[in-house]
């Protein structure tokens, strides 16, 4: 140390030097940043200065630290790079076990860029780190694992695999590539293969199934880390449905249950196909005969009703189910199942004329001369009305539907003559019309509610109206001659008077020669009146 004295008047001279005097010691300077000695796949050899001044202390170790150029760039932003102190998780640290000024870092990735930065430790402290060496590579090595393996076009034995190479071919081009796959349930059962190109189509899969695939990258260093993917294999194709079942006795139309498929397959049902093969001479434990004329249904629940099969003929019925997969096997085939045959066709009906609007046919089945019983059970009638013209031409059709052996046509026109046919429908379908009735004409007879129904229009729908439009004198009551007038105007001048003198007389009770109001809606409204008729056929019908 040398000591100079100030006045006003300025500095003086130096003193004279003091003896050597030293400090105590302390924390070393930072070395010189690391370089790059000798690079390996997975290693490299780094040296570096050391301190400047090692603080009064000798080197004990050094410690160095590095990262990976990606993971550098990605951590400290660009301001920050040149003064960074290395630390983070993606940070690798080594040390050397005295004062050496060499290390060899071990356990990097070959052909990578590296940052390193080396401090210095004595007795007193660490040194600062010392600056960033410039980027460092190691050698060629293996490549890195491939990237973004994919599964598509999966199918329930096949599908295709692809991938991206890997962001580190360790230096060398990438040779040839590895796949493996295995079902998951089975591991020690392991296929492989080698293709050239960063894809590959599997084949021989079983559906449904879980599989693992590995994809390893091969160059001249090596076989990569693998790249795993799991997949599930397409669905299979359904199994066989139960064998179809009758819901209720067949007709023409046969409706069916099954019970669905069991077992997973990996997809929905979309449908059922149910197919009828003709079996008529087959024994009923013998194979279905699929070349055999079929009737075919698709149909989306497990139920169907199959439609268009022959009658007198027998069938047996088969499905299956339909996925994305495709069409499942058949089950089972059902029992043999004989279509019906219709009814025979009736006998001619005979009609009998009931009123002038009116008439009743009934008509009898055909029974089978060794039992007396029907040959084929109806379960109802249609009995058909054909108006027949003097030119014998038929006019517009009437129809009525029955459970019985009988039908009553109303709504008739008065004095005209009629023919009636009649067919019968039972499960197998509807048999032909029967041969025509004698032709009939309707009788002259009125009932009572025919006669109220034609006088309804006129009188405003109630029967008292209808008695205040007969009493055109307004006394309250009416005589048999007003009466019959009365029937005249609204239209029923067709009406034999007999029938209608009878009417009246069965109103006036008492025998007085007139009715009142209360007499006549009661006759009206009581039973049918029935005079007297005879039944007249046509000329020259027999």
């Amino acid at each position: 140390f040398v000591v100079y004295a100030f006045n006003a008047a300025g500095m003086s001279a130096p003193s004279k030097p003091s003896i050597l005097l030293q400090t105590s010691a302390g924390p070393p300077c930072p070395p010189s940043a690391p370089e790059q000695v000798e690079a390996g796949s997975d290693t490299m050899t780094l040296s570096w200065n050391a301190p400047v001044n090692d603080g009064g202390s000798p080197i004990v170790r050094y410690y160095v630290r590095g990262i990976e150029e990606a993971d550098f760039q990605r951590d400290f932003s660009p301001s920050k790079r040149k003064a960074a102190k290395l630390t983070g998780p993606d940070v690798i640290e080594a040390l050397t076990r005295d004062g050496s000024t060499t290390l060899t870092m071990r356990g990097l990735r070959g052909n990578t860029r590296y940052f390193f930065q080396v401090c210095a430790l004595n007795n007193t402290g660490l040194s600062p780190y010392s600056g960033l060496s410039e980027p460092l590579v190691t050698g060629r090595s293996a490549p890195w694992a491939p990237c973004k393996v994919v599964a598509c076009n999966i199918k329930e034995t096949t599908l295709d695999l692809k991938w991206k190479p890997p962001s580190n071919d360790g230096g060398s081009p990438i040779e040839r590539w590895h796949v493996s796959c295995w079902l998951t349930a089975s591991p020690a059962e392991k296929a492989s293969m080698v293709t050239a190109a960063p894809r590959a189509a599997l084949a021989n899969l079983q559906g449904n199934s879980e599989y693992a695939i590995e994809v390893q990258a091969e160059n001249a260093q090596g076989v990569s880390e693998a790249a795993q993917v799991i997949v599930l294999s397409g669905p299979t194709k359904p199994l066989r449905p139960g064998a179809p079942q009758l819901i209720s006795p067949p007709g023409l139309d046969v409706e069916l249950q099954w019970a669905p498929p069991r077992g997973e397959t990996g997809a929905k049902l979309i449908r059922y196909e149910v197919r009828g093969l003709l079996a008529d001479q087959a024994p009923e434990d013998a194979a279905v005969d699929s070349t055999a004329p079929a009737v075919v249904v698709e149909v989306i629940r497990p139920r169907a009703t199959v439609t268009g099969l022959l009658p007198g003929r027998s069938y047996r019925f088969e499905v299956r189910g339909r996925n994305v997969a495709g069409d499942g096997l058949w089950s089972e085939a059902s029992g043999r199942i004989r279509i019906p045959v219709p009814p025979n066709q009736p006998e001619a009906p005979l009609a009998m004329s009931e009123s002038t609007r009116t008439m009743l046919v009934k008509w009898r089945v055909v029974l089978c001369p060794a039992t007396h019983e029907p040959l084929t059970a109806a379960l109802e009638y249609e009995a058909m009305a054909l108006q027949y013209g003097a030119s014998g031409q038929r006019g517009p059709e009437q129809v009525v539907r029955s459970n019985e052996l009988r039908a009553l046509f109303t709504g008739l026109h008065p004095s005209v003559p009629y023919e009636f046919r009649i067919r019968a429908r039972g499960l197998g379908g509807w048999s032909e019309w029967s041969e025509p009735s004698l032709p009939q004409v309707t009788a002259e007879v009125w009932t009572r509610e025919e006669i109220v129904q034609a006088c309804m229009p006129h009188c405003a729908q109630t029967l008292t109206a209808f008695f205040r439009t007969l009493d055109r004198r307004s006394v309250g009551y009416i005589t048999c001659e007003e009466f019959c007038a009365g029937l005249d105007r609204i239209g029923l001048s067709g009406m034999p008077k007999s029938q209608r003198i009878g009417l009246f007389q069965e109103a006036d009770a008492a025998g007085l020669g007139r009715i009142g109001v209360r007499a006549f809606t009661r006759c009206l409204s009581g039973q049918s009146f029935r005079s007297m008729s005879t039944t007249r056929l046509l000329p020259g019908s027999p």
